[in-house]
C-alpha cells in the first residue's frame, strides 16, 4: 500500500516538476524574445546620432546659400536659434526613449538597470516643449528612475513595459513627425532651390556644350546625395514607427498565456528593425 502510495506521490511530483519546467523554459524563451527586440530596437533607435541633417545644419546651408546668391565673400551671422532648440528636444526625446529600450534590454535578461535621467531633466526647462511631450518625458524618465531605485528584475517587466507604452508612444510619434516630415520638407525645399539654381546656371552659360555637360553632371550628384539623405531620413521615420508597433503589439500581449504567438510578432519586429538598419548603413556610405 506505503509502495503504491509513493509511487503515486512520486508521478505527481514528476508532473509538477515538468509542468514548472515547462513553464520556466516558455517564460525564459519569451524573455529572451523581448531581449532581442530590446536590444534592435535600442541599436536602430542609436541610428539618431548619425542622422545625415539636423535642422540647425539645415538653416546653415541656407544662410551660405544666401551669402554666395549675394556675391558675399564673408559670411554672414546666422540666427539658428530655433532650429537648435528644436534639435536639442529632439535629441533629449531620443535619449529617453534609447534610455527605455536598454532598460528593457537589461531587464529581460535579469539584470539592473541603470539610467542617468536626472542630467536629461535639467536641460527640459531651458527648452520649449509642448505640454503633452513634456508629460511624457518626464513620465517615461520616472519610470526609468523607479526601475533604478526600485530594483528591477524580471518579476517587474510587465509592469515596466505596460506603464512606459503610453508615454513612450508619445515621444516616438513626436520624434518620428520631426524627422520624418518636418526636416524631410526642409531638406526638399532646399532639395528644389538646388533645381532652380542649376535651372539658371545652365540657361546663363556661354552655350558651350562642355560647359553645359559639366553643369548637368555636377547638378546629378548633388542631387543624389540629396536624394540618399531624404532616403535615410525616411528609413529612420519608418524604423521608430516599427518600434512603436512593437511595443504596443508586446504590451497588448505580455498578458496572454500565448506566449508562442507573441514570440513570433516580437520576432517579426526584431527582423524587420533589422532590415531597416542594414538599409539605412547602405545610404551612409
Amino acid at each position: 500500500m506505503h509502495k503504491t502510495l509513493n509511487s503515486h506521490v512520486r508521478a505527481i511530483l514528476y508532473l509538477a516538476t515538468t509542468i514548472s519546467l515547462l513553464s520556466v523554459f516558455a517564460g525564459c524563451a519569451n524573455l529572451e524574445k523581448i531581449n532581442d527586440f530590446a536590444s534592435n530596437a535600442e541599436n536602430g533607435a542609436a541610428g539618431f546620432e548619425t542622422l545625415p541633417v539636423t535642422f540647425q545644419s539645415l538653416c546653415a546651408d541656407n544662410c551660405r546659400e544666401k551669402d554666395i546668391d549675394s556675391g558675399k565673400l564673408n559670411p554672414s551671422k546666422c540666427d539658428c536659434t530655433g532650429e537648435h532648440l528644436a534639435d536639442s528636444v529632439d535629441f533629449l526625446f531620443y535619449k529617453t526613449i534609447n534610455g527605455y529600450l536598454a532598460g528593457l534590454e537589461q531587464l529581460s535578461a535579469g539584470k539592473a538597470t541603470s539610467y542617468n535621467f536626472d542630467s536629461l531633466n535639467d536641460q527640459l526647462t531651458n527648452l520649449k516643449v509642448p505640454p503633452a511631450q513634456a508629460g511624457a518625458y518626464t513620465k517615461l524618465g520616472s519610470i526609468l528612475t523607479k526601475a533604478i531605485t526600485d530594483g528591477y528584475r524580471r518579476n517587474k517587466l510587465k509592469t515596466y513595459i505596460k506603464e512606459a507604452n503610453e508615454p513612450l508612444q508619445i515621444l516616438l510619434h513626436y520624434l518620428r513627425s520631426n524627422i520624418g516630415t518636418s526636416l524631410m520638407i526642409k531638406l526638399s525645399v532646399n532639395k528644389s532651390k538646388l533645381e532652380n539654381d542649376y535651372l539658371d546656371l545652365l540657361k546663363n552659360s556661354r552655350g558651350n556644350d562642355f560647359e553645359k555637360r559639366k553643369i548637368i553632371e555636377e547638378f546629378y550628384a548633388k542631387e543624389a546625395d540629396f536624394e540618399n539623405r531624404l532616403a535615410e531620413l525616411k528609413a529612420y521615420s519608418a524604423l521608430l514607427q516599427t518600434i512603436a508597433q512593437g511595443h504596443q503589439q508586446l504590451t497588448d500581449n505580455v498578458d496572454k498565456p500565448d506566449k508562442k504567438s507573441l514570440e513570433t510578432m516580437l520576432s517579426q519586429y526584431a527582423s524587420n528593425i533589422k532590415d531597416i538598419r542594414s538599409q539605412i548603413q547602405i545610404l551612409e556610405k
